[in-house]
């Protein structure tokens, strides 16, 4: 474990974490979420650097976890369908809410369907705390 907190990579990748979690601050304040615009979720034409939500979640934070992405399909939705994404985030982030409606809720957006990984990588960034078998398809109701 040592040898994984020399990594720059990882170095790296906490650092960008520490930027998300400022700059993507729902947790500490659930009210942003409202502000959440189109571009901040994603936003692929974007000069460089790109600051995006999912920029971060695919890219910047890949060392922290490493989620399969194929193609860019359930950001897309995401920034189509805002107000869904902003529920399903507003749920996710909501401290009284059980751990498996924070990930099953996320069917209701296609491309966050399936076995919910990507719901499953956002519940950890908000909470990295939580124990890794809640995240498991067999952990805590999550289906």
């Amino acid at each position: 474990m040592r040898r994984a907190r020399e990594n720059p990579a990882f170095k790296e990748a906490w650092r960008s974490y520490e930027e998300f979690i400022e700059r993507f601050a729902f947790t500490r304040r659930p009210e942003k979420i409202e502000e959440f615009t189109p571009e901040d979720v994603y936003n692929l034409g974007a000069d460089k650097p790109r600051r995006d939500f999912f920029h971060y979640v695919e890219k910047k934070l890949k060392p922290l976890g490493h989620i399969t992405v194929y193609n860019d399909y359930a950001w897309r939705r995401a920034r189509e369908d805002l107000a869904t994404f902003k529920e399903l985030l507003k749920t996710l982030v909501d401290d009284d809410e059980r751990i498996c409606r924070k990930i099953d809720s996320w069917d209701r957006l296609k491309g966050f369907g399936g076995d919910k990984h990507y719901a499953k990588k956002l519940l950890f960034l908000y909470y990295p705390l939580i124990s890794l078998t809640a995240l498991s398809n067999n952990g805590f109701g999550v289906s």
